[in-house]
Parts: C-alpha cells; sequence; structure tokens
C-alpha cells in the first residue's frame, strides 16, 4: 500500500464531502465558523477486547463478573487519516500502554495496577462510513526482534523510567517490563514511505513501526536524536502530540519539564525546577535522515506571572495545561489541542491553530547559565531571545457537547475537516478512593480491592468530525 502517494494527492485538494454528513449549525456558535458536525461512539468487536486470562487467582472471579467480555478496548490515544476508500474513511489509531488502575493512598509509593500485564500496545485500524464508526483491526507493536511490547512501566533507573512498580490485581508485584521493552504510545503519524512513527510518554521516545507486521524499525531518545533534556519530563507526561510534516516529526509534550538540576547546585534537590514554574511546553522537531533534532517553545494557557491564579492566566497552575494531540497542515503550521481544568474548575478542551515559521529554537538558549524551565515570565523569555510559537484559538469543544476529559487524538480530512477522539482508559476504574473500604492511615486489606466498569460514558471512545466553513 503506496500510503505516502495517497496521501499526497488527497491532502492536496479538499475533500467533496465528509462520509457522513453531519447536522448543519445554523449559526457560527462559539470562536469557529462551523459548517456541520459528526458525532459517533466507535464501535468495538468483542473480539478485540482485552482478555483476562493472566489475571491472579484472588480476583478472577470477580473481575470476570465485572467484565464479563474482557476489557473494553481504548484506541483513541492518537489518530490519523489515512485514505478514503469509496464513501468511507479510513484512519489509523492507536492504543496507550493498556489498561492500569490506581492503588489505595496508604499502599505504596508509584505503584500502579495492571490487570491485563501481557497487553501489547496496537495500532487500530478504524472505518468511518453511512453505517458508522468502528474498529476494524489490530496491529499489535513489537520490538526490532518480534517480541511484543508491553505496556508495564520501564525498569527503574533506566532511560525512560517513572518509577513506577506494577503490580497485579491482587496488588503482587510484577516484574518490570523485559529487556526495557515497555512502550506508553501517545500519537500516530504516517510518514512519505508508509511507515508509522508513535510518540511514546515513557522516554519520551519516537518509535517508528512497520504497520503491517507491527515491528520496530527505528528509535529516537534522549541523547540519541533527541535533546538530552526531555529526559526531565514529568513522570506520564512525555510525549503527548505527534505530527508528520514537510518530512520532518514534530512532536509536543504534554506538560512543562520539571526537576532539571540546577547547573550552579548541581546535587541539591531543592534547588531543580518546579513544574509550575514554566510558561511554555516544549515541542520537538525531529529529522529522522539526520537524527538531529530542534525544540520550540509553545505558550501554554497559564498566567504570565506567578502567582498564576491571576486575571492574565486561564490555569491556576501553568501544569494544568495538557497537549492532547497534534495534526499538521504544512508549511510549519498545525492545530493542537490544549485542555485540562481552568482555574475556575470547569473542563477546557481548546483547539489551536500554531505556527512555527517564526518561533526561535531554544536549544542553546538559557538565562543566568540555566535552562528556560527556571524561568517564571515570558518578558524574560522574550528578553533572552525566545520568540514563542503563534498560536490562535479555533474553539473549545465543550461549547459544542464534548464532555470526554481525555481528547488525544487529532486528525485531519482534506484541508477543512478536524476529526477527534477520546481516551477512554480501556473503562477501567477502581475503588482505591472509597475511604470506607481502605480508609486512610490504616493498613490496605488487598483482599478487599476491586477492579470496576467506568461510568457508561466514560467506557466509549467518542469520534467527531467538525467540518470548517474554510480551510484551516
Amino acid at each position: 500500500m503506496k500510503w505516502g502517494v495517497r496521501l499526497t494527492v488527497l491532502l492536496g485538494g479538499t475533500l467533496s464531502a465528509v462520509a457522513v454528513a453531519g447536522e448543519p449549525l445554523p449559526q457560527p456558535v462559539g470562536d469557529a465558523s462551523l459548517r456541520s458536525i459528526s458525532r459517533h461512539t466507535v464501535q468495538i468487536p468483542a473480539r478485540f477486547n482485552v482478555p483476562l486470562d493472566s489475571v491472579c487467582p484472588d480476583q478472577a472471579a470477580a473481575l470476570r463478573a465485572a467484565f464479563p467480555q474482557g476489557l473494553p478496548l481504548g484506541v483513541g490515544s492518537g489518530l490519523r487519516w489515512v485514505r478514503q476508500a469509496g464513501h468511507a474513511q479510513i484512519f489509523l489509531g492507536v492504543t496507550d500502554r493498556g489498561p492500569n488502575a490506581e492503588v489505595p493512598d496508604d499502599f505504596a509509593y508509584r505503584q500502579k495496577v495492571f490487570p491485563a500485564p501481557a497487553y501489547a500496545p496496537s495500532l487500530a485500524w478504524l472505518r468511518v462510513d453511512k453505517h458508522g464508526a468502528r474498529v476494524t483491526q489490530l496491529v499489535p507493536l513489537k520490538s526490532a526482534d518480534g517480541v511484543p511490547h508491553t505496556g508495564l512501566p520501564l525498569p527503574v533507573g533506566s532511560l525512560g523510567s517513572t518509577n513506577e512498580h506494577a503490580l497485579d490485581a491482587c496488588l503482587n508485584p510484577l516484574p518490570p517490563s523485559a529487556k526495557a521493552n515497555g512502550l506508553d504510545p501517545e500519537g500516530v503519524a504516517v510518514d512519505a514511505q508508509g511507515k508509522v512513527w508513535i510518540a511514546d510518554e515513557y522516554g519520551p521516545f519516537l518509535v517508528r513501526f512497520d504497520p503491517q507486521t507491527g515491528r520496530e524499525l527505528d528509535r529516537a531518545a534522549p541523547a540519541d536524536g533527541l535533546p538530552a533534556l526531555l529526559r526531565y519530563r514529568q513522570p506520564n507526561r512525555g510525549f503527548e502530540g505527534l505530527a508528520v510534516a514537510d518530512g520532518k516529526v514534530y512532536a509536543v509534550l504534554q506538560s512543562p519539564l520539571a526537576q532539571i538540576p540546577d547547573p550552579h547546585h548541581p546535587d541539591e534537590a531543592a534547588a531543580r525546577s518546579q513544574r509550575a514554574t514554566p510558561r511554555f511546553i516544549r515541542l520537538v522537531e525531529y529529522d529522522p535522515l539526520t537524527r538531529t533534532s530542534r525544540t520550540f517553545a509553545y505558550p501554554q494557557d497559564a498566567a504570565e506571572q506567578q502567582p498564576v491564579q491571576g486575571a492574565d492566566g486561564v490555569y491556576a497552575n501553568a501544569s494544568d495545561a495538557k497537549i492532547g494531540d497534534l495534526v499538521g497542515l504544512g508549511k510549519g503550521r498545525f492545530v493542537l489541542i490544549e485542555q485540562g481544568k481552568g482555574a475556575d474548575k470547569r473542563l477546557r478542551t481548546v483547539l489551536y491553530r500554531i505556527d512555527l515559521r517564526h518561533a526561535t529554537p531554544i536549544d542553546a538558549l538559557t538565562v543566568d547559565g540555566k535552562p528556560l524551565e527556571f524561568v517564571p515570565d515570558r518578558a524574560t523569555l522574550r528578553a533572552a531571545g525566545v520568540r514563542f510559537i503563534a498560536k490562535t484559538r479555533l474553539l473549545d469543544l465543550q461549547d459544542y457537547g464534548w464532555q470526554q476529559e481525555r481528547t488525544e487524538g487529532l486528525a485531519l480530512v482534506g484541508r477543512d475537516t478536524l476529526v477527534l477522539t477520546n481516551d477512554n482508559d480501556f473503562g477501567l476504574t477502581s475503588n482505591a478512593r472509597d475511604f470506607a473500604v481502605f480508609p486512610r492511615h490504616a493498613p490496605v486489606d488487598a483482599r478487599r480491592y476491586r477492579l470496576t466498569p467506568s461510568a457508561p460514558e466514560e467506557q466509549q471512545t467518542a469520534l467527531w468530525l467538525l467540518r470548517f466553513k474554510r480551510p484551516l
């Protein structure tokens, strides 16, 4: 399949129509001029659910009673349009690291339950037509030697480790991913050769795969093609958005870097950078031919100065802003999802059109000999030579009835249609925060721990097509 040719031809002009006609909007709503919205719930055949065949014995009965068909699959952690097939649109999605859940507060530090530890993160093919949206095929991701990747945390001390420890559903320790084989996909894109790139949240890594076999072909890591400073991503907030455009791979972190050592006091933990300080999030441009990269500063919707509760900021804390995904428009222009709860405690899911053409690479810039994450205001950053990525607000999905909290897939169809999906977290939650079952500061009785389905609307993967009146 020569995806590169098909992508170039189809994206060169505007599609005549979206596959499923959306209800007309009588007038522009909010900040954007929309022609129509099509709303779908992705249909996932039961055969694609995550099996519970490796559950610890003490939890087997309870889990199978709660999830008789296995755990619901989650395919919305990334999205990319691939081609048009007759009256249907074909998309490529990706799952994240797999089913996981919280543990009681007083049990252990940085531990997570993985009820299906053998689960392999996967590519997911989606078809959208007059019958709706549905998953048609899964391709598990594998390492270069053909061993399936897992979503288990990387060993503590290895590059990309989040210092998490995996537990089974009975709260027993699980071994970390073998050979550092853990992967947490959070973005997907297709290059001109038809190969698939994955943005990983652990490393953060950029990993290239063969879409037919799912086998890993190449990988870029901090200090190996990517800026070494990226190792200071916040745990579980590595790369979140991904795009391939103009021959380059673009990846954006979910949130600002944190805990960067102070060069003047490298051994003092208290002197490290704090996650609430930076007024920007790093976006990386990676050239796979030369294995080199550049970094740009995206200004999230946070106050210019601390304290961040001021009227000039949307978020009460600069790190509350989370990037959802990224899609390329060409010539240095992209659309990006910025989301999170604002200072008013209301969820916002804002689409921005961004432009890198006049932004300055910040890799070599420092202030007082320190990385820019130590600087709490944009005026100082501008004085140091930082020209931020330009951004233009398109709309807030919450104004149109979007209710999902984790909007993590964003694709472009033609020149005027954006497609969005959410991450349903495999429809899983736990009773870890039920303080009647697990009183604070009391020993945890693992026999009372239960994994349960999340709310019905949160189990679903929504897919929306937003058609604009003008090309993006």
